[in-house]
């Protein structure tokens, strides 16, 4: 495991919008909230946990933007209820929108 500190950008521009990123220490999960444009992190099960989140929330959430995330029919509301259709072009697409949102995070 590794010391390093924990670090996540203030912000990312997610389909042309800031959105900011916060964490929170007691929770491992994590979570966005598209009206509020914030994305919040948990950090409690340490660094590794906490960046598939991060990347997680990014991926998920230009998804959603990019309105490529439908809820499947007759099915209990949770995380697997959801499901993502795109052809390649839109998936590419969706992939500038990834690296335009994490590009000063990977420097």
């Amino acid at each position: 495991m590794s010391n390093k500190p924990i670090r996540f950008p203030r912000t990312v521009i997610i389909g042309g919008r800031l959105w900011h990123v916060n964490t929170d220490s007691e929770t491992n999960g994590s979570s966005s909230h598209c009206r509020q444009q914030k994305i919040i992190i948990g950090t409690r099960y340490g660094r590794e946990d906490a960046y598939e989140n991060f990347l997680h929330e990014i991926i998920e959430t230009v998804l959603v933007e990019r309105m490529h995330r439908y809820n499947k029919p007759y099915t209990v509301a949770d995380n697997g209820s959801y499901v993502f259709v795109f052809n390649h072009a839109e998936f590419e697409e969706a992939i500038k929108d990834i690296y335009l949102a994490l590009r000063d995070f990977l420097k």
